[in-house]
Parts: structure tokens; sequence; C-alpha cells
């Protein structure tokens, strides 16, 4: 019997709820189950005489769901194994068969360097903004409005804290500096505030 040919009168055994993907996902895994108790029982016990003939009925009852899913979502079981196939073949030129995931060896060499340099930007960038947040934290410090208001990261809000002193915050809400009284920075960065001169 072909796969097609299976694929065809397993789908005359499917009852109409049974066309459904989760549904078919949980009798995936249920029957797969079984193939795995089957075998732990052979390795704890032994195994029995009829392991080969249990163990083509369950395998059985595995394809039955995977012939299912697959139709469903416009698959021939041909098409399925022919798949599997190329992608174990690409895997054994690689030198890539052990291992875990789907793409293994040049295709996942590739994704790892591309997150690499994904890293090292972000990486790049955050040392550009811990800078700029270090260079308007020294201007609030020296109480220098101007290389405070040229410095501070696009992010960074200057606020009035409950009229006790001025705070440069962060967009995660954090306080980097606080308490610095109003009166002692400059018109500009009151002007900035909406608050005059």
């Amino acid at each position: 019997m072909n796969p097609n040919d299976y694929q065809r009168e397993a789908l005359r055994t499917a009852l109409p709820r049974a066309l459904d993907r989760q549904y078919l996902a949980l009798g995936l895994c249920g029957e797969s189950g079984e193939v795995a108790e089957l075998c732990k029982k052979a390795l704890r016990d032994g195994e029995p005489a009829d392991f080969v003939d249990r163990l083509r009925r369950e395998l059985g009852d595995v394809l039955w769901y995977v012939a299912i899913m697959a139709h469903i979502h416009g698959l021939g079981l041909d098409e399925v194994m022919a798949c599997n196939v190329a992608k174990l073949r690409t895997r054994q030129a690689a030198g890539a068969l052990s291992g875990s995931g789907d793409y293994r060896g040049e295709d996942d060499e590739a994704r790892v360097r591309a997150r690499i340099a994904r890293l090292e930007a972000d990486l790049s960038e955050a040392r550009a903004e811990a800078a700029q947040w270090a260079a308007a934290l020294d201007a609030l410090r020296r109480e220098d409005a101007a290389a405070l208001l040229s410095s501070a990261p696009p992010a960074a809000v200057l606020v009035v804290a409950d009229g006790d002193g001025w705070a440069l915050h962060a967009p995660n809400g954090r306080i980097l500096r606080d308490g610095v009284a109003p009166e002692r920075l400059d018109a500009a960065v009151r002007a900035v505030l909406g608050g005059g001169s």
C-alpha cells in the first residue's frame, strides 16, 4: 500500500469530529505515549512474545493520526515523507544528524551569526544610551542646565517631585537623581518644564 492510498483509507474511518487539529494533536500524543509505554514495559519486564505485533498496531494508530493531521492541512503523506527524507539528507550532508531542533548545520550557523550581530548591535546601543544617562546625571549633579538639556537621552524626563526638588527619570520609572532644589537650577530648565523664568 502506498502512503496516499493509506491516507485515503484512513480518512474513510475518521468521524467528523476527528477532523479537528486539537483533537488530532491530542490523539497523536496519546498514541505515541502508548508506543512509549509498550517499549518501557518491554525494557522493564522483558519483551513479550507478541511485542512486534503490538508495536505494529500502536504504530498504525500513530500513523492514522499523522495521516489525518496531514490531510486537514492539505498535505499528502508522500509529501510529508519526501520532506522528511530531504531534511535528513541535508542534515547528514552537513554532519548534523545529532543534536536537536529542525534547523541545524549551515542554516543554524547563519541564524546564530545573525543573532550574535543583533546582540552586538543592541549592546552597542545600550552602551551609547548609558553614556548619555551618565552625562545627564553628571550635568544634574553640577546643576548645569544647558549640559543637562543637551545630554539627556530623548526618553529622559525632568520633573518636579512634590515641590522638594528636581529629578531625572528613566523610562522604566527609575529615578537617577533627585533632591536638587528647584531654585538652584537655572531658568532654562524651568522654562523647558513650563515653570517660567
